[in-house]
């Protein structure tokens, strides 16, 4: 099992995929019987993006910009009844360890090779 709980995840999963030769060769299914279940754990912040489409006068009245991303501040916090009362929205899992994991999976095509556990609080 390989632990990593650090801001750099993703350039360590890189390391870590090249390591074990899944990223250099170019048939990667062909190591996924060397990989085992459980093998790479990531822990992180998660994160959940809300996307939608929006109007223009949307973005004005939070003084945002389009095609940007935020970290929500007070006088953004009445934008989320905003979204979810007028605008088909989506809701994305996100964060640099869970995306990094969630790619990981995908490139080591062995079930359950990968698991994530992240934590949220009133901090």
């Amino acid at each position: 099992l390989l632990l990593v709980a650090v801001h750099y995840f993703p350039i360590l999963l890189t390391f870590f995929l090249f390591s074990f030769g899944i990223m250099s060769e170019p048939s990667a299914k062909r190591r996924s019987e060397d990989v085992r279940e459980g093998i790479l754990l990531g822990m992180g912040n998660p994160l959940l993006d809300i996307s939608a489409e929006v109007e223009l006068s949307l973005l004005e009245k939070y003084g945002l910009e389009a095609n940007n991303a935020i970290l929500a501040e007070d006088k953004h916090q009445t934008i989320y009844d905003d979204l979810v009362d007028g605008h088909k929205v989506e809701y994305i899992a996100g964060g640099a360890t869970q995306n990094s994991i969630r790619v990981a999976q995908w490139l080591l095509h062995k079930k359950h090779a990968t698991g994530y556990i992240g934590c949220i609080g009133d901090d």
